[in-house]
């Protein structure tokens, strides 16, 4: 029997409608259920400077001592009308500055705990989490259902696993002993070795020939996209899956994590990480307006410290950190959170980037150089409950609200954790 024809005939609880051959239509996929909203979260390990990315410096040319930046540092401003800025490393995302919006200024706390245990913080949104943020709003928002999840990583879900269908993406193939998607191939690595074989959800629309024909077609398109990205794209694109988590793998050859030569190293390593975001944004653009019901969340475990150290590197900085967010119910083209910049003098043997208090109830920055100046201390912070520190836990809050759930409902996250309404739609 030919694939075509084997998988026209499968159980409609795992396919449902006839395989697409024409590549066209493709375009403007049609489906007869309702859209769902879906989310991809993008990991980045290894510490992206901010200055050379989202959080460019803007000021006059700073003491090299204080914060180093280079004799070609050049930064885009106010892209297109929108309050973006962006490092040398992130230019290649001006054409979509609209499109998305960026947090700075996140703390993640004054000790260095490493880049795994931050991750965990950043994509759980606390420090002691058992659960990605991804599969807890997944099964917030589809309770006792089964959810289709897509990662080329593991996903701490402990506490959701019988709710949760997770794949890889080459699992999203049928195996070559079996034709049809009866029995999925599933990373042995992955923390789901019991999940169920079947990625699908029986009341779902799901046809494996326009999701197989959409990565040929990427393949042929956009020589760029490696096979992990294209079958990422494939799968949002044609609701093959609603939640995917994506871990964005270093290349071995320069590294983010630049502890010594940085200039050599760190501005090319964080180029090609934005060089793939945009090329997301290209693809999801050029395929559709497929933003509309897709939010998407790139984070980065923490920024690096302003200065170079004595091997001429810059070690890690989790006073600071930067994300990208865009698409879904939230708006493109803001900027929230801010940093300062604390000079190294007499008493302070380095200098310091670090994010400053957030208003809440305000929704911006607070004017920290205007309360020093009115002796008004961290306690003034501390008895204002719409001021804090932007953290993680607000990021997901945020998100989380742009899905119609409040952020209490949501028990992986603190009680009480604030979101930036100004990115809501």
């Amino acid at each position: 029997m030919k694939r075509r024809e084997f998988l026209s005939k499968t159980s409609k609880t795992i396919i449902t409608g006839v395989c697409c051959s024409s590549l066209g239509s493709l375009n403007s996929l049609a489906f007869e259920e309702k859209k769902r909203q879906k989310l991809l979260v993008i990991k980045v390990s290894d510490g992206m400077d901010s200055l050379m990315g989202l959080n460019p410096w803007l000021g006059d040319r700073p003491d090299q001592g204080n914060l180093f930046i280079d004799e070609n540092y050049n930064i885009s401003k106010s892209i297109q009308g929108s309050e973006i800025n962006l490092g040398p490393s992130a230019i290649s995302l001006k054409n979509y500055a609209n499109d998305f919006s960026i947090v700075n200024g996140i703390f993640m706390g004054t000790d260095d705990v490493g880049h795994e245990s931050a991750m965990k913080y950043l994509t759980m949104g606390e420090t002691n989490g058992k659960n990605d943020f991804i599969a807890t709003l997944a099964t917030s928002l589809y309770p006792k259902k089964k959810v289709r999840m897509l990662t080329n990583r593991s996903i701490e879900a402990s506490s959701f696993q019988k709710y949760i269908n997770i794949a890889t993406p080459e699992s999203l193939v049928p195996s070559e002993s079996n034709e049809g998607l009866a029995s999925i191939k599933l990373n042995r690595r992955s923390a789901f070795s019991s999940a169920l074989n079947n990625l699908i959800s029986p009341s779902s629309v799901y046809d494996y020939g326009k999701y197989q024909d959409l990565v040929t077609q990427l393949e042929s398109e956009y020589s760029d996209l490696n096979e992990s990205d294209r079958s990422v794209l494939a799968s949002l694109i044609t609701d093959t899956v609603d939640f995917v988590q994506l871990e964005i793998e270093n290349n071995s050859e320069i590294t983010l994590d630049s502890h010594d030569d940085y200039e050599s190293n760190h501005q090319r390593a964080q180029k090609s990480v934005w060089d793939k975001i945009s090329m997301y944004f290209k693809v999801l653009k050029e395929k559709g307006n497929y933003l509309d019901n897709l939010t998407i969340v790139v984070l980065n475990d923490f920024s690096r410290l302003p200065f170079l150290n004595s091997a001429k590197g810059k070690d890690h900085n989790f006073f600071e950190n930067s994300v990208l967010v865009a698409g879904g119910n939230l708006k493109g083209g803001k900027v929230i959170g801010n940093t300062t910049l604390i000079n190294k003098n007499n008493s302070r043997a380095n200098s310091q980037r670090s994010g400053i208090p957030y208003d809440f109830k305000a929704q911006k920055s607070v004017n920290l150089k205007a309360d020093l100046d009115a002796n008004k201390t961290a306690k003034y912070y501390a008895d204002h409950k719409d001021i804090g520190m932007i953290r993680p836990n607000n990021l997901w809050a945020t998100v989380a609200k742009s899905f119609g759930i409040k952020a209490d409902n949501i028990k992986s996250l603190p009680k009480d954790s604030k979101s930036f309404d100004r990115l809501l739609k």
